[in-house]
């Protein structure tokens, strides 16, 4: 605009001030009407103060006017121009004017100075500025001593005038009357771009008005003007709320004191500040032309596979500073502390705040108080301090609200970002959240540092939240599905083992899958919710991360600071649960594969691994105990000899894992020489020479032997058993018989085992014993058909009746012996008959003695023929023993015939 720029106070918005301005302005209509001014006298337009369109209009062509000087354009300013110049970059912070008014109403003056360039090569007179109070009227002016040079379309204004004047505006009692100016004569000067200029305004102790333009000063005394402004005498916080800058320059930030500087102490500030000023060359194109320059910038396609989703956050621990507790830290400390102060803040230096806790800080607790402004966050279940990492890497300095002494207050302070990790630092932790697009994957990197045992120990971890969509859902969610019903079949199959287990070994089996195929199904269940979920948390964290407010238009920088690490603890508790059910998933099935090689143990070709650790399990017992003391030996003492030399050697679980590596990969990193300078040691080859000759030489080969005589006792045993058969044929065995015992109903095989354990004592059996009783097989057809399957077999010895088959009067020797034993059998079937029906009549006797005494002639006479019965039995037991003489005779002498019809 034609009157330069306006910049107004933190504390206020430029159209408050142009309200202010319209509602306070003078009522003075004729004057207003001569000037041609259309709107005359004061407005109150605070309607329409969030309707800029409306709140133009409202103010019109409002301008304050003197009562009787017809200088009013280059006084005072239209009060929509505060709006219309208002350039928010170079508004000011004014929330310490208060305690400058308190000093000045003590001091009665003030000053404002600062340092100026002109940024035109043509000599013009710089700075033409105009300030406004808080009733939105012009109390003084900066420029040419008679008149202001306006800006144009074409060119910035320039003031031609050789006089440099202060000039004061009295208030409306006095008529907003010019007072003549403070003036100084600058035609010496060349006001021109690259040189700095130390220009400084204000009021005296003694009421006057005062002006410097580098070395040349200029005072006024104004006791004799009347209406004048608070401002002199002395002023309200509310005496500077627009500026408004008419030229093209450059200003430092303004300095306000509640004093007025005198001549020594300008000097003093240009002598110190001047060689400052002069390296401070500033951009080369202003800020305006900064700000409204379009710069065309390049694109191209993303080509990563994930993206940066957030600005990564640095997190740290700490400790309190205490008292040091050796005393060799105090003593070192006090030298330090005095040799500083003789040699580097002695004679014309001085260091403020130099002591003993600024040589050395030692360690306490850990600390919960405030730093850098801020008090601990809970972060992933421990409490860090947050920054973003941007603002400490990219920045030297960064505003913070910092305790007061007194700790009544906060006060904004520049705190230095190399600072914020120091010695009291314990660890140190870089998190920064990544998304992947191709896969839908939200990923944490963490980098971690500790500071532990006078080192720098780092490490890195990742974690993920996968959404899971598309065909990976759709393949998984029916393989999940169908594991489930194989895991319920399983669970339904177990408990039906254990009603029917024949021992406690089989039912303890039985109940260990019931207990393993319902952990399973839980699993699988919660597996399942967990990635139907996945999609719907990735799609609602990027939401809200997208949602934040990241400019700061709604939340100032704490509050949004504090609502993204609300959101990144959400982001790491799911995906801790995440992390948690794909741990209890491997947990689920690795116990699975353990059931899996228990398994194995039904066959014995298949049992090697189950049968070798069986055998070896007391052994193998004894080896760990010894090889754990020999073991942590060698650790404990790494530790302790090379712990301060190398990392690796840290601490005792640092050199078990050293170790572990050298038995797995010999030698590892437990190199015996080399050119590293431990390796160069001679206490470290002897301790390397002898860990790797007790335990690799010696200890893993006892644990092979141990493992290898085991497997060669379980292979030996597998061999000399007479019905081992190799895996496949077994299984096509056990397909083919239950196929026979579905076709001939076959009893299970459990009864028949029972029965042929617990009922039979003899070795041999055949079709008619089977079904002697008919507990077994219905019928002589059936029990055939179970002989006739298992005589397949070579392991069994079989025994075959072939009487239509061979010629009766030449008897093979097996049938001979197999008639033998059957009749055996037989009469021993008798006898237990027999017992079982005597035990049966001695059952009955015990019922009732009544009752036996009347019965006891019948009983007598039923033992008689009992006893009887028992000879006849008896001559028959004689009678048979006598005809298996003769028949074994007989087979002898056929034997012999055979023989001898062989020779």
């Amino acid at each position: 605009g034609r009157w330069g720029t306006t910049c107004v106070g933190k504390s206020t918005t430029p159209e408050r001030e142009a309200i202010a301005c319209a509602r306070n302005a003078p009522n003075w209509t004729s004057r207003c009407a001569a000037a041609g001014f259309q709107t005359c006298g004061p407005r109150d337009c605070s309607q329409h103060e969030h309707d800029r369109q409306a709140l133009m209009a409202c103010l019109g062509d409002i301008t304050w006017i003197s009562r009787d000087s017809d200088r009013i354009e280059e006084v005072f300013l239209p009060c929509r121009d505060i709006i219309a110049l208002h350039e928010p970059s170079c508004d000011w912070d004014d929330s310490l004017l208060e305690k400058v008014v308190a000093g000045a109403r003590k001091s009665r003056s003030w000053s404002i100075n600062f340092w100026v360039e002109a940024l035109s090569r043509e000599s013009c007179l710089h700075p033409q500025v105009r300030l406004l109070g808080g009733d939105g009227g012009v109390w003084g002016i900066l420029g040419g001593a008679n008149s202001l040079a306006q800006d144009s379309a074409q060119a910035t204004g320039c003031n031609k005038e050789s006089w440099f004047g202060y000039n004061v505006v009295t208030d409306q009692h006095g008529g907003l009357q010019t007072l003549p100016s403070i003036d100084i004569p600058l035609a010496d000067l060349k006001i021109v771009e690259g040189k700095k200029h130390f220009v400084m305004f204000g009021q005296l102790p003694d009421g006057s008005a005062g002006i410097c333009f580098d070395r040349i000063h200029g005072v006024e005394s104004l006791d004799s003007a009347t209406g004048l402004r608070s401002l002199h005498g002395p002023p309200d916080n509310g005496f500077l709320k627009v500026i408004n800058v008419i030229g093209d320059v450059r200003m430092t930030p303004w300095m306000v004191r509640s004093t007025y500087l005198e001549t020594n102490e300008v000097a003093n500030i240009q002598y110190r500040e001047s060689p400052i000023q002069a390296l401070k060359s500033g951009p080369t194109m202003p800020l305006q032309e900064q700000l409204s320059l379009k710069l065309e910038r390049t694109t191209k396609s993303f080509t990563e596979k994930s993206m940066l989703l957030a600005p990564p956050l640095l997190l740290q621990t700490r400790t309190v500073q205490a008292s040091c507790t050796q005393e060799l830290e105090t003593d070192v400390a006090s030298i330090v502390l005095e040799r500083g102060n003789d040699m580097q803040c002695s004679t014309m230096f001085t260091c403020p705040g130099y002591d003993l806790q600024q040589v050395y800080k030692c360690a306490g607790d850990e600390s919960s108080e405030e730093f850098f402004g801020a008090l601990p966050e809970m972060v992933e279940g421990s409490r860090k301090y947050v920054e973003y990492v941007s603002s400490i890497a990219d920045n030297e300095f960064l505003g913070r609200p910092i305790l007061t002494s007194d700790e009544a207050s906060r006060r904004d302070t520049l705190v230095k970002t190399g600072n914020f990790l120091d010695v009291l630092t314990t660890s140190v932790e870089v998190s920064a959240l990544f998304y992947s697009v191709e896969y839908g994957i939200i990923s944490k990197m963490t980098l971690s540092f500790q500071t532990k045992e006078g080192r720098v120990v780092s490490s890195h971890k990742f974690d993920h939240l996968m959404a899971f969509t598309g065909g990976a859902l759709m393949y998984f969610i029916p393989l999940t599905t169908i594991c489930l019903i194989a895991t319920l079949a399983w669970t339904v199959y177990s408990v039906r083992g254990i009603r029917e287990a024949s021992d406690g070994n089989s039912k303890q089996l039985a109940i260990v899958d019931v207990l393993i195929s319902f952990l399973i199904e839980c699993q699988l269940i919660n597996l399942l919710v967990s990635r139907l979920s996945a999609a719907s948390q990735v799609d609602d964290t990027l939401g809200r991360l997208a949602q934040l407010d990241w400019e700061g238009t709604q939340h100032r920088w704490p509050q949004q600071k504090q609502e993204y690490v609300k959101l990144f603890n959400e982001v790491c508790t799911r995906m801790a649960w995440s992390h948690d059910v794909m741990t209890l998933t491997q947990v689920v099935l690795l116990v699975l594969l353990c059931r899996i090689i228990l398994a194995t143990n039904a066959h014995p070709r298949i049992a090697l691994l189950t049968r070798t650790i069986k055998g070896a399990a007391s052994d193998l017992v004894h080896f760990a105990l010894l090889f754990s003391i020999v073991f942590y030996g060698f650790a404990l003492i790494g530790s302790w000899r090379f712990g301060h030399m190398d990392a690796q050697f840290s601490s005792v679980g640092a050199v078990a894992s050293l170790q572990i590596d050298a038995l797995l990969g010999p030698p590892g990193n437990l190199f015996v020489a080399g050119n590293d300078s431990l390796q160069r040691e001679w206490e470290y080859t002897l301790y390397a020479l002898l860990y790797h000759g007790m335990c690799f030489l010696f200890m893993m080969n006892f644990v092979l032997a141990i493992i290898v005589e085991s497997y060669l006792v379980v292979v030996q045993r597998m061999r000399g058993t007479d019905v081992e058969q190799d895996i496949f044929r077994d299984l096509f065995a056990l397909m083919l018989t239950r196929y026979q015992r579905m076709r001939y109903k076959w009893p299970p095989t459990s009864i028949i085992l029972a029965h042929l354990k617990d009922t039979l004592t003899t070795k041999f059996i055949n079709a008619k014993y089977l079904v002697w009783d008919g507990t077994i097989f219905q019928s002589h057809a059936q029990a055939s058909t179970f002989l006739r399957f298992y005589s397949r077999y070579e392991c069994l010895a079989v025994a075959t009746l072939a009487k239509e088959e061979e010629d009766a009067d030449q008897p093979e020797l097996p049938d001979i012996a197999t008639l033998q034993c059957l009749t055996l059998q037989k009469v021993e079937h008798t006898f237990r008959l027999m017992r079982k029906e005597l035990r049966a009549l001695a059952v009955g006797q015990r019922n009732g003695t009544e009752e036996l005494r009347a019965l006891a002639a019948g009983r007598k006479a039923d033992a008689e023929e009992l006893r009887t019965l028992a000879a006849s039995r008896k001559a028959d037991l004689e009678e048979l023993r006598a005809l298996a003489e003769c028949q074994k005779a007989d087979a002898q002498a056929l034997a012999s015939a055979l023989k001898i019809r062989v020779i």
